[in-house]
């Protein structure tokens, strides 16, 4: 019997171990449920596969290896699978942590372009990813800190603060404050904010695709602001939109860096998933809170929109708004 290697995760093999003890004995029973898999076939990117691949690593079946780390990649933490899960096993947590203690092992992968991160204008709204998340996301948690506490510093004394992302604005609450960054501000997402101000209702059948981020790219549990996300939509138009629900197969869009960019015919297939989703329900436009998501939606639907019906994504972002026809 061959010798198991020395886990690259060391003291913290045994509970990532134990994370995915559930996975480990599933017959892949969250398939269904995951956008990657299902836009691009690949069984290999089911969550199932990918957590069994961490755990061979955490109990030193499997070497660590850029490969490896670049396998995990392909999660856009979107959650859907721990939605569709009995155990609710937490997999995009599990996962990022395993990027983490990969990345410190292994340093910087040289065939990942490692995310950008967007200067912040003064006085504009923060644009997507400038909170650092694509590094967190992608596992290098040094650089993400550095980033953060720098923004941190930046915004140190302002009351409030304008994302154009959710993901950002998430990040912001909830991650800062475990490395000493908390920022003491209001937070606000540009596009709600945007809507306090009544900008023109577009025409024809309105739906809402929630920000995944709601949920899971950041692991945590689903809060109670979409609530007031939705409340804020009916006001705005007069009536409920149509919603595309977190528990349907295709609600992520694949806009997540680094995964986007890592996976770009994926993220691509994904974002067709989502607009055909909203042309069966005989939906017109597509309501969008985040701005990396909008962008690549409206990406996708002016490429497809020779062949397919029109459909139209709206991002209420006032000045910042982005709008395409597909």
């Amino acid at each position: 019997m061959s010798r198991r290697l020395d886990s690259p995760f060391g003291k913290d093999a045994p509970s990532i171990e134990a994370a995915t003890d559930a996975c480990a004995y599933c017959p892949n029973l969250c398939l269904h449920a995951c956008p990657v898999t299902t836009a691009t076939g690949r069984t290999t990117e089911a969550p199932w596969a990918l957590m069994t691949l961490t755990r061979w690593v955490a109990t030193g079946d499997c070497a660590a290896s850029p490969d490896v780390r670049r396998a995990l990649g392909a999660c856009t933490a979107c959650g859907a699978c721990t939605e569709a899960c009995i155990h609710h096993v937490p997999v995009a947590a599990t996962l990022q942590r395993a990027r983490d203690l990969l990345h410190r092992r292994l340093g910087p992968d040289a065939q990942s372009r490692t995310p950008a991160i967007p200067a912040e204008a003064v006085g504009a709204p923060i644009p997507a990813g400038a909170s650092g998340i694509p590094l967190w996301l992608s596992g290098d948690m040094v650089a993400f800190t550095s980033i953060a506490r720098a923004a941190a510093s930046r915004w140190q004394g302002r009351s409030r603060l304008l994302f154009d992302d959710h993901a950002d604005l998430v990040c912001v609450r909830d991650l800062y404050p475990m490395i000493d960054a908390a920022v003491n501000a209001s937070l606000v997402l540009t596009s709600l904010d945007a809507m306090s101000s009544s900008p023109p209702i577009p025409a024809g059948v309105v739906g809402y695709l929630p920000p995944c981020t709601a949920t899971a790219r950041l692991a945590m549990a689903r809060t109670a602001s979409h609530g007031s996300y939705v409340a804020s939509l009916e006001s705005w138009l007069g009536y409920a939109p149509a919603l595309l629900r977190w528990d349907e197969t295709g609600t992520c869009c694949g806009a997540a860096e680094p995964f986007h960019t890592q996976e770009p015919a994926a993220a691509r297939a994904m974002a067709e998933r989502v607009l055909q989703n909203a042309r069966d329900r005989g939906i017109d436009v597509l309501v969008v809170l985040s701005a990396s998501c909008a962008t690549h939606l409206a990406d996708v639907a002016t490429a497809t929109q020779s062949n397919t019906r029109p459909i139209r994504v709206f991002w209420p972002g006032g000045p910042h708004q982005t709008e395409a026809l597909g």
